[in-house]
């Protein structure tokens, strides 16, 4: 009877526990795949989408590259797929790539969009379990008759929205539209190539900031002379960058930080600087950091890998006298700097009589319940410290009132601060109930972008690298600014 009871511990009691696991919602990939009837390289009116294509999703080593998962989709009616992935791929790249169209006049693969990168972790701070993934495209042999005026109309809307840096006194803006050739779309960018000639007569806007500093619009997104006012508030797009800062000394030793104000680790370092090559091809205009060092050294190691090489420069408001001392006066100087605004209003949760005790401990001590109803809970703040409700006061408010603006008025703004702080904004941006904020988590170091577009935030996810594919593909705009950085610094 004994053996029977033993056996029988072996062999069911684990079968039984597993069962009574939670089983986490799995990811839902969605994307579509289309026939590029104009060799646009991108969606157009004429655009049609393929049933029946094959399509898969791979993820690999991020160091070595080898194969860990695999898997297949099929197209429906409407050219659409979907498919369920159940594991967590954190430290994998995993992409979306064509396999085959059953269409044999729209099976060639659209140079540029046979593959997309698709983000499959819960730990880089997207609530939600669906993921969307770039659109896909098979192209035809040869471009469907009437995609010439097609195509200047996307060209005449790509420089109403996107803008091209030229001179005073250039009146025909269509001698700069895209033109179509025999096999694709070839755009033609009027932008200053490196150690190109420069007009006297050539316009940059300038925005006058909230820190008494001038910010200069990147010239490279800068709108044509000729796009009218309200064309170009209607065509506004701005990006929005948020860094949780890279790892701390006291994240190393597992004490609660809050607002005491300590440096980073060599590791943390590394993830600022590896932020910093995940968005170097991402305008940016603006900077935000709190007040405190972690988040200041994070933005600025972040920027030092930008390909833009701009200057990101501290603004010091504190008194008069810093303001005057602080001032730049070279016009040439400014356009290549970046202002930098510190905000106390930004720094991380104030964690009371929490803050440099070791986390383990205080769990020993009060309790992991206690601990974690302190760290956890929404509107509970520990011992003489804030709750998240109260550092999302501060946060929102701040970021309504002075972040905002800047991105209405068409600027690209980089936020680098902290983990509560950052999700707080991220619940006023993705609209998120008291009870989904409490269960984000944002890793160090790891950028997440937001499309600012006719008043919405639009979530793109994390940049994956500059050296991988799909990482410019967010939106249209993004992927012309990176083409013209390319021509201007090769």
């Amino acid at each position: 009877m004994a053996r029977f009871v033993i056996l029988f511990a072996l062999c069911v009691l684990p079968a039984l526990v597993a069962a009574t696991r939670p089983v986490r919602t799995p990811f839902v990939v969605r994307g579509k795949v289309y026939c590029d009837t104009c060799l646009a390289g991108f969606e157009t009116s004429a655009t049609t989408y393929i049933p029946g294509a094959k399509v898969k999703i791979e993820c690999k080593n991020r160091n070595t590259m080898e194969l860990l998962y695999s898997q297949e989709a099929t197209t429906d009616s409407t050219g659409s797929y979907s498919l369920l992935v159940n594991e967590d791929h954190e430290d994998q790249v995993c992409d979306a790539l064509l396999i085959s169209s059953p269409e044999k006049e729209c099976s060639a693969v659209s140079e540029g969009r046979d593959r997309a990168r698709v983000i499959l972790t819960r730990f880089n701070g997207i609530a939600s379990n669906d993921r969307y993934v770039n659109a896909m495209g098979f192209a035809r042999d040869e471009a469907l008759s009437g995609c010439n005026q097609i195509l200047r109309m996307a060209a005449a809307v790509f420089h109403q929205s996107l803008g091209t840096f030229l001179p005073h006194g250039q009146a025909n803006v269509a001698s700069n539209v895209p033109k179509l050739n025999s096999k694709c779309f070839k755009v033609e960018i009027g932008v200053f190539r490196k150690n190109s000639p420069r007009s006297r007569n050539t316009s940059i806007r300038a925005i006058q900031s909230s820190s008494s500093q001038t910010s200069v619009v990147d010239p490279i997104l800068s709108p044509s002379i000729n796009t009218s006012d309200d064309s170009q508030k209607k065509q506004n797009e701005a990006a929005l960058i948020l860094i949780r800062h890279g790892e701390s000394l006291w994240n190393e030793k597992n004490l609660f930080t809050g607002c005491v104000d300590v440096p980073l680790t060599r590791k943390g370092v590394e993830e600022a600087i590896e932020a910093g090559k995940r968005i170097s091809n991402i305008p940016v205009d603006m900077i935000y950091t709190s007040s405190l060092i972690r988040a200041q050294m994070t933005a600025m190691l972040a920027m030092t890998q930008h390909r833009r090489k701009k200057v990101p420069v501290i603004i010091h408001n504190e008194t008069e006298q810093a303001r005057v001392w602080s001032q730049i006066f070279s016009e040439e100087t400014i356009k290549q700097s970046i202002p930098v605004i510190a905000s106390w209003r930004l720094n991380e949760r104030m964690y009371g009589e929490l803050q440099g005790l070791n986390k383990q401990e205080t769990a020993d001590r009060y309790g992991k319940e206690q601990v974690h109803e302190w760290r956890r809970s929404y509107d509970i703040p520990p011992p003489n410290g804030e709750s998240l409700e109260m550092c999302a006061e501060r946060a929102v408010a701040y970021f309504k009132d002075q972040i905002v603006p800047q991105l209405q008025s068409g600027k690209n703004v980089m936020i680098a601060a902290h983990g509560n702080s950052l999700r707080s904004i991220i619940m006023y941006l993705d609209k998120l109930t008291s009870q989904e904020v409490i269960s984000l988590e944002l890793s160090t170091g790891i950028p997440m972008l937001y499309i600012f577009k006719e008043g919405n935030f639009i979530r793109r996810g994390s940049p994956a690298g500059p050296s991988e594919a799909g990482v410019y593909a967010y939106t249209r705009r993004l992927a012309l600014y990176r083409q013209k950085l390319d021509e201007m610094l090769n």
